[in-house]
């Protein structure tokens, strides 16, 4: 089964509610790193794909001269023009859109970045979108999850032991659950950066890499509320009774213990995919 574009708006605006307060303040410094990688030069038009409550488009805007941010969830749209109201932001727009249906003009943007807001689509569908709006010579700038953090690891392992069996999970976690185990057309692409080169063939010039740019220092509680904002978790502690949850949050919170300074704070430092193409 591959995720349907229903599916995606079902599990990312189900997050929007949630998505600035609790996972903005660790994606933060991740959209810094895509606007490293994009270098603007301050004239661009910009599209910055799957946006979600905006925070790139935000970050972005003081060095564009317009960013217009997309998401297919009609919830995160309306999430990120509250959260760009609040800011003050006259050159950003949102607009509910999908990444594999862009209805902008051919050679329209200067600019295309995405922070961890590709990894829902099908490459050979956004792709060939994407460069098709994009000028000669415009710049591609983005990046994705690579090899899983041990952080990471670490919450699943302890999750997977308190999460309620398929029959006592009601109808939507049921639908969350095979959201997660549908075969995901972007990871069966990129295993590895060179994929990348083979897979952007539209582009005249691709860079890919894996590193880790971004040292989220974040206090446990904090890092805690972002790791279990994501819809899927948040269902999964959802369905479990009280004292069950009770006993997964104590046992995260020992585990992210382990991995805490002196000073209380996680250093979540995960690999990442990170590409620069020229159209």
């Amino acid at each position: 089964m591959v995720r349907s574009k229903d599916a995606v708006k079902m599990v990312f605006g189900s997050a929007a509610e949630h998505y600035e307060a609790l996972i903005i303040p660790a994606f933060r410094p991740f959209a810094r790193a895509v606007i490293d990688t994009a270098r603007p030069q301050g004239d661009e038009i910009a599209l910055d794909l799957g946006t979600g409550t905006g925070i790139l488009a935000r970050e972005i805007a003081p060095q564009v001269t317009h960013v217009i941010g997309i998401d297919v969830a009609p919830q995160m749209i309306a999430a990120a023009r509250a959260a760009t109201a609040s800011e003050n932001l006259g050159n950003v727009e949102f607009q509910e859109a999908d990444t594999h249906e862009l209805t902008f003009p051919d050679g329209h943007f200067d600019l295309v970045v995405a922070s961890f807001g590709l990894n829902a689509t099908s490459p050979a569908k956004a792709f060939p979108q994407i460069h098709r709006v994009m000028k000669n010579g415009a710049v591609l700038a983005f990046h994705e999850w690579g090899l899983q953090h041990e952080l990471d690891t670490a919450l699943v392992d302890v999750l997977v032991n308190f999460m309620v069996d398929d029959e006592d999970a009601d109808e939507e976690l049921l639908k969350i659950r095979a959201f997660v185990t549908a075969m995901c057309p972007w990871h069966n692409t990129f295993q590895e950066t060179d994929d990348f080169l083979e897979e952007l063939t539209e582009f005249s010039q691709v860079e890919a890499w894996e590193d880790s740019p971004v040292d989220c220092v974040l206090p446990v509680a904090v890092f805690m509320d972002y790791k279990l904002a994501w819809p899927n978790r948040r269902a999964e502690l959802n369905a479990m009774p009280d004292f069950q949850r009770a006993d997964c949050l104590d046992a995260l919170r020992r585990t992210f213990q382990e991995f805490a300074d002196r000073e209380g704070n996680i250093h979540y430092q995960p690999s990442l995919f990170r590409v620069r193409a020229v159209a």
